[in-house]
C-alpha cells in the first residue's frame, strides 16, 4: 500500500473528459473536453498541464470508451476487454502527483449500444453479427468496472460522482439502460448532462 498525503491549499476543480462532456457546465469547475479521450489520455494531460492544474481536484468522466476500439476508415467501433485495473493504472498516478496536490476522481461508467452507435455513425460497418453480444458483454464489463471505480476512491477518500445511475432506470428489480437519453447509442442528451452537473456539484460542494 502506498500513502500519499494531500494539503488543504485552495482546490481548484476540473472536469476532464472526452466527446461526452461537450456542453457540460458545472458550477464552480472548469470542463475540459477533448475528443477520444481515455484514461491514459487524461493521465498523460494531467501530467503535460501539472503546473497549471496544480491544487485540484480533477474528476476524469470518459463513458465507456475504455471498452471500445474505432476503427479508423470504416468509423465502426469494436468491443474492447480491458487489460489493466483500475489500481493498476492510477496508482502510480496518485502517488507521481503527490508533490502537486492534484486528485484524480474517476466518475462511473455506462455501457454504450453498438448496434445503435454503428448503425448512425459508421461509414462502412461489416462487424454486424457481433452487435448484439458485444451490447450485452459491454453492459457486464461496466457493473464490474464501477465496483472497482467506487473501491478505489473510496481507497483514496474521495467521494465517487455516479454518472451512471443517470442512465437507468430501475425496472423489474433491476437497472435497465434509457435508451432514450443517448442521442446515438454513446452520448447523452442534454437532460442527462444536466443531472450529471448536479451530481458532480453535489460532490464539490461535500468537500467544502
Amino acid at each position: 500500500n502506498v500513502s500519499v498525503t494531500f494539503y488543504a491549499f485552495q482546490m481548484k476543480f476540473f472536469i476532464l473528459g472526452n466527446s461526452i462532456t461537450y456542453n457540460l457546465h458545472v458550477r464552480g469547475a472548469r470542463t475540459i473536453s477533448i475528443s477520444g479521450l481515455d484514461w491514459q489520455g487524461a493521465k498523460n494531460y494531467i501530467m503535460e498541464n501539472r503546473e497549471s492544474m496544480k491544487n485540484s481536484f480533477v474528476y476524469i468522466v470518459v463513458g465507456p470508451v475504455r471498452f471500445t476500439s474505432m476503427h479508423h476508415s470504416r468509423k465502426e467501433v469494436a468491443l474492447v476487454k480491458p487489460t489493466q485495473s483500475v489500481r493498476t493504472m492510477f496508482t502510480p498516478f496518485y502517488t507521481e502527483f503527490k508533490s502537486y496536490n492534484i486528485r484524480p476522481i474517476i466518475a462511473t461508467l455506462y455501457p454504450m449500444i453498438f448496434r445503435e452507435y454503428n448503425r448512425k455513425k459508421a461509414r462502412r460497418p461489416i462487424m454486424t453479427a457481433f452487435y448484439k453480444e458485444w451490447d450485452d458483454l459491454i453492459r457486464r464489463y461496466v457493473v464490474v468496472e464501477n465496483r472497482d471505480i467506487i473501491d478505489f476512491n473510496e481507497k483514496w477518500h474521495n467521494q465517487t460522482p455516479y454518472l451512471h445511475r443517470r442512465v437507468y432506470h430501475r425496472q423489474n428489480g433491476y437497472y435497465a439502460l434509457r435508451n432514450n437519453l443517448l442521442t446515438d447509442g454513446l452520448h447523452p442528451k442534454p437532460v442527462v448532462k444536466n443531472e450529471w452537473a448536479r451530481e458532480l456539484r453535489r460532490v464539490i460542494k461535500n468537500l467544502n
